[in-house]
């Protein structure tokens, strides 16, 4: 965060991220200017974060550390204070909660949050007005992702429209098939937080798998023979990979050492599950044993996504978690990393015997596309709206999964009364 003069032009900074935090956003300050409220990205799980109040001294610059106001799993964007200065507004699960906060040093947290507004899901943007028992929100719907199936066109077959496969009020998406093509296990907010839900292959039946009550909990993978489902969780800002058995049961931590661990993927034999993690610095792939152990790093360029090949002998990756990067692969025993592809959208493919199904940007938004190993050549396959993370090819080659973002509408909501 910095400060700028709108006299001078002089800008001071005024917050100082740790190393391995994404950074320091949403910056609100105190009416009596006294505090200033913001969100600090935490790098564990790409998406956690908590609330901070730094104090301000009479020329607005820090007077001390900032505090952390609220623990991960208050996943608040952005924020108010009220009128007073000493209460702040926060969008949080189902309404709009209020925290008492002192502006000077000692402890920040004067009591429990407690619901101000109940909004449903999807309350943001909070604005307090400085004279009237007014709150003013922006209220949300759509903008989350729905799985989408598509059937792949066999030879001199017309492409059939995609269907929404799994959708609900709130986000689905990072979507696998189970080996066998029986089941898709998918991450979903439906329950409240981040958990790791399992349908059948035709999206009925949706049952929640995991109970981690963690900020962050997804990316699921099943294991080869179908019986176990790696994932990752962020608890208390460290996020590590778990295995759980594909009908239920505990959840087994795999990984130790590791605090940013995400997106795990299983080798073809069941012996490792390989992970992004940004212990050495920057985003590379790792791999620890399938029933825990010492992990190993693989990649040395970066890593985000990854994937072995069908006969397990190389691994393919793209190296950052971005709207588009370019697609390596280095053999499992090691070696040199190759690139493969320019460009794939958010980690999105899936590698079968002959080649590598893939998003990619077209020239009107975004396609599916098919990359023949023997011969170099990519195909389109059909076009696509914009998704996120989530894309899986079902074992007999008859379907592919993705997800694609659901239309945004925003409304402004007036609260009259707000004390």
């Amino acid at each position: 965060m910095f400060l700028l003069s709108i006299l001078t032009g002089e800008r001071r900074q005024l917050t100082f991220p740790p190393a391995g935090a994404i950074g320091d956003h949403c910056p609100t300050a105190s009416p009596d200017g006294k505090a200033l409220a913001f969100r600090r990205g935490n790098a564990a799980g790409q998406w956690g974060g908590s609330g901070y109040v730094v104090a301000l001294d009479g020329s607005f610059g820090p007077s001390g550390e900032p505090r952390r106001l609220t623990p991960e799993e208050f996943r608040w964007i952005c924020i108010a204070w009220t009128a007073d200065s000493q209460r702040l507004v926060i969008p949080h699960n189902l309404g709009l909660w209020t925290l008492a906060v002192t502006p000077g040093g000692g402890s920040l947290v004067r009591g429990e949050p407690r619901m101000a507004v109940e909004t449903g899901q999807g309350a943001t943007w909070p604005s307090v007005a400085r004279t009237s028992a007014r709150l003013a929100y922006a209220y949300r719907t759509g903008g989350d992702q729905s799985i989408w199936r598509m059937r792949i066109p066999g030879p001199h077959e017309k492409i059939e429209p995609p269907v929404r496969l799994i959708a609900s009020t709130k986000g689905e998406f990072a979507q696998q098939y189970s080996p066998d093509g029986g089941k898709i296990a998918f991450e979903s907010y439906r329950s409240g937080n981040l958990e790791i839900w399992v349908c059948s292959s035709e999206g009925e039946d949706c049952t929640q798998l995991t109970s981690m009550g963690s900020p962050q909990t997804g990316t699921p993978g099943g294991s080869p023979d179908g019986r176990h489902i790696a994932f990752y969780s962020s608890l208390e800002g460290k996020a590590h990979i778990f295995v759980i058995p594909a009908d239920g049961g505990a959840a087994k931590t795999v990984t130790t050492a590791s605090t940013s661990a995400i997106l795990a993927r299983w080798s073809r034999n069941g012996e490792w599950i390989y992970f992004s993690s940004k212990d050495s610095g920057a985003s590379q792939i790792w791999k620890v044993p399938s029933g825990g152990g010492t992990a190993v790093q693989v990649t040395q360029g970066g890593g985000f996504a990854s994937s072995e090949s069908t006969d397990g002998k190389w691994l393919y990756f793209t190296r950052e978690l971005a709207s588009e990067s370019s697609l390596w692969k280095k053999p499992v025993d090691g070696g040199e990393e190759v690139q493969v592809l320019p460009s794939i959208v958010y980690g999105n493919f899936a590698v079968v015997d002959d080649g590598i199904y893939y998003v990619t940007k077209a020239e009107q938004g975004f396609a599916i596309a098919f990359r023949n190993l023997a011969t170099g050549k990519s195909e389109i396959l059909s076009r696509i709206g914009d998704g996120y993370v989530g894309f899986s090819v079902s074992p007999d080659r008859r379907w592919i999964l993705y997800t694609q973002t659901n239309p945004v509408n925003r409304e402004l909501v007036l609260v009259e009364g707000f004390r």
